[in-house]
């Protein structure tokens, strides 16, 4: 019998706390709730098997809170806290595409800007070897929405075996935006694009590369300090960084995310950059999203507004792909029952997702990849 995926265990797991709270509104019932929800977490630990769960930890802000967190460090027995930080992977698109609408307000890009006019001084962004279906070269009609969306036909990188094989073969490679551009030529990824620009949506990480490499031609600094200075330091995530390309920012101890039996640690992912390298804390995360949906990173509402025009999400990640699954500016929304979350999740065991009914902001992180 086929396992069921982790990935749905761990929204299911999110959602049934989510849910806990929303059921106890009475003070006498929220301790009790509370151990219940700890509880959970605790019997979700699970560290033999060929997909070991070795750590869970969440935390909850909004009305009523909970923060908490179980497990032990494989390696060093260390006990998992809710204050470790973690890699948030692909929640790291929802950063970057903010910075971009930020600087869309500012008016240094337009929604409807082609990327190869915008990139057309970066040397190893070729727009010719970009996109080429049916016959045609679509490089040059992909703009900076469709990149945003998801909907430039782009293959995706991350999900080429080529380019995995390369990552395994060379674990400690230090990427940058310039190799990755290069290995997708190599791998000749041009001609597995998906479909024509803003005909259908695709997920690629390979988007979310393009869209940082405008972040720093736009801003004239490196994507890592384009964010902290923007994002990170403005709204106090001083635990949040962009891993390998700038030292770690505070104290607190990382945890490291498994594929199976698998650790990461040592496995050096730069390669996942503006889509998806950011390591953070839950307290910077729930600062972020709270932040975002607060109106205190856009100076127009209608920016916000914007982000949140969601279109059918028809090929979304790790069985998300559904029709409660949609997909903005770099953010996705879930509709679930009676609820209806937007944030994003990544490949690592994650999700941050925000609830603006009930102003309630739930992240979760769990060490095991999904399958």
């Amino acid at each position: 019998m086929k396992r069921p995926s982790l990935w749905l265990s761990v929204l299911a797991f999110s959602l049934t706390t989510l849910g806990g709270y929303y059921l106890f509104d009475k003070q006498d019932h929220k301790t009790m709730n509370t151990l219940q929800i700890q509880n959970l977490l605790d019997k979700a630990i699970q560290p033999g098997g060929h997909h070991p769960i070795h750590y869970v930890s969440m935390e909850l802000q909004g009305p009523d809170q909970f923060s908490g967190a179980a497990g032990r460090v494989p390696e060093t027995g260390e006990t998992i806290t809710d204050r470790h930080a973690f890699r948030i992977a692909s929640i790291s698109k929802l950063v970057t595409a903010t910075l971009v609408l930020q600087l869309m307000e500012e008016g240094r890009l337009a929604l409807s800007d082609r990327i190869a006019d915008r990139l057309k001084g970066v040397r190893y962004v070729h727009p010719d070897r970009l996109h080429r279906f049916g016959g045609h070269d679509y490089g040059r009609s992909i703009t900076v929405e469709h990149l945003l969306r998801h909907t430039s036909g782009l293959a995706d990188y991350i999900d080429n075996d080529g380019f995995l094989a390369n990552v395994m073969a060379n674990p400690q490679q230090q990427w940058s935006a310039e190799t990755i551009m290069q290995c997708f030529e190599q791998l000749n990824l041009a001609n597995k694009a998906v479909a024509p620009p803003g005909e259908r949506m695709h997920y690629a990480d390979t988007n979310y590369v393009l869209l940082a490499i405008l972040i720093e031609q736009l801003t004239n600094k490196p994507l890592h300090q384009a964010l902290t200075e923007r994002l990170f330091e403005p709204l106090g995530m001083d635990n949040t960084y962009l891993e390998f390309y700038q030292p770690p920012r505070g104290q607190v101890p990382l945890l490291y995310p498994y594929v199976g039996e698998l650790s990461l640690r040592h496995i050096n992912t730069s390669f996942d950059w503006g889509g998806g390298g950011l390591v953070s804390t839950h307290a910077d995360l729930h600062r972020f999203i709270r932040s975002l949906f607060g109106g205190r990173l856009f100076k127009k509402p209608t920016t916000l507004t914007q982000m949140i025009d969601f279109r059918p999400e028809n090929n979304a990640r790790f069985m998300l792909g559904s029709p409660t699954s949609d997909y903005g500016l770099g953010i996705r929304r879930l509709r679930i029952g009676p609820y209806t979350l937007l944030g994003h999740s990544g490949s690592w065991g994650c999700v941050l997702y925000y609830d603006p009914e009930k102003d309630v902001s739930l992240s979760v992180t769990v060490n095991q990849m999904p399958e």
